[in-house]
This record gives C-alpha cells, structure tokens and sequence, in this order.
C-alpha cells in the first residue's frame, strides 16, 4: 500500500510491556509505517528497551521534562509524516493485520476514520472479556458514553486541522469528540477486535468517581443546554451501570 501510517506511541517508565507493543506495529502486515515514540522524560530501562529495536521505522524522541500524555501524542503528531495517524500506548499491543484491516475498510466504505472493539486483558496476558464497540460514529452517541478506544483509533492526518489532546483527565475522549463534530470525518466502527487492551488493578478508570467527575467536565464543555447535559448524564450512568456490573 502507498500510503504511509504514523503510529504514535506515547511512554512513561514502560519497560514491563514496551517490548510487546513495540513489536505488534513493527510487525504489521502489508503496511507502510513509522512508529513515532515519545519518552516522557522515564526514568526506568524502557529506553534501553526500546533502542534494542534496529528498525529504521522507529522514531525516538526523548522529552527533557515530564508533561504528560496529551502532550506527548501532539508532539508525535507534529513529527509525523504519514497519511494517516494511530495511537498504541506502551502496555497494549496490536494483532498483526490491524493496520492492514482497517485501511482495507477504509478504502471500502469510503472513510477518513475507524476504530474496532478491543480485547481485555490483565497484566499477565489473560483474557478478560471483549469491549465491544459500536459501528456508528456521531458526537451525539459519543457524548453519552466514549465507546472508541483510543488504542484502535486510525484517521486521517488532514482531518485534524487545530484538533490537539487537551492536558486534562480523559483527553483521549475529548479528542475523539472533536474529531466526531468535525464535518469532513467520515467514521465508522469496526466490530471485530483487533487490540489487546491491558487492564491493570490501579488503572484510572478504576475510579469510577472521579472518571465519572472527569467525563462530566467534558460533555459540560461541548453541551450548554442543561437538558441535554442531563440526559448525555444519564445515558453515562446507565452504560457505566452495564459496563461494570452487568457485563463485568
């Protein structure tokens, strides 16, 4: 395939999975491909993991201060030189063909961006059980419940436009609903899993509290009607309530 893919990979003390995740995009079937790492200033052995790589697709780029992860994607976006851009973070990993799949559906239906359901798994490298996505991709579904993993997230790169992560919590669902609301993104959801997406027993949307405080200060900044922002709140719940005690 001509067209050239931008894998941003953003890292903060990842040496414990790094290696996996780094060798899932390295290994991606009939793609061209750069992987575009940017080390938030790590103080751990994940940068002598990462220079064990000798593939000339591997981009590092070491950051002197720690600014976090929005800030580290933007800069990966602004190093890129693909067509596309795609997000893999340093404790997940990627099927092979996942690159390949989704720019085969792309070019079928006619989009400018996909995503697709993801597989659970714990530190150990155990199923969990399968997150399962949606194929509609609208601001108005999106703001009642973020069901685009960022970590299957393909687009293309001139659909961007000012569109940056924002340094607050949950900036990944930010980004994902800016990119919803911009007229020229045509998306579309692809149900098959093609992500394995660790889970750890600290992760942050263990807090439910807090997630639900920070998915409140997102919906809050794009909806100004306070019926609207009440109704997108208890869509919120109820797929919360689904998600973690029903579906487990």
């Amino acid at each position: 395939m001509g067209e050239k893919v931008s894998v941003i990979l953003p890292n903060y003390n990842g040496e414990d999975f790094i290696k996996d995740s780094v060798q899932s995009v390295l290994s991606q079937t009939n793609v061209s491909l750069e992987l575009i790492i940017i080390d938030d200033c790590s103080y751990d052995n994940s940068i002598e993991v990462i220079r064990k790589f000798k593939d000339p697709r591997v981009k590092l780029i070491k950051l002197d201060n720690n600014m976090g992860v929005s800030n580290a994607r933007n800069i990966g976006i602004e190093n890129s030189t693909g067509d596309y851009i795609s997000f893999i973070d340093s404790d997940d990993y990627w099927i092979e063909s996942k690159l390949e799949t989704q720019l085969n559906f792309m070019s079928q239906h006619n989009l400018n961006l996909t995503y697709s359901s993801i597989n659970i798994i714990d530190t150990k490298n155990n199923f969990k059980k399968i997150f399962t996505t949606k194929t509609i991709f609208s601001s108005f579904e999106l703001l009642k419940f973020n069901y685009v993993p960022t970590v299957s997230l393909i687009f293309k790169k001139d659909i961007l436009g000012n569109i940056k992560f924002q340094p607050i919590k949950h900036e990944d669902y930010l980004f994902i609903l800016e990119l919803s609301k911009n007229p020229q993104t045509k998306g579309k959801g692809y149900l098959p899993s093609l992500v394995n997406y660790r889970v750890h027993n600290n992760s942050l949307t263990k807090n439910k509290i807090k997630s639900f405080l920070w998915h409140l200060n997102i919906i809050s900044r794009l909806e100004k009607n306070p019926f609207n922002l009440a109704y997108y709140i208890f869509c919120y719940i109820i797929n919360g309530i689904k998600k973690y005690f029903i579906n487990g």
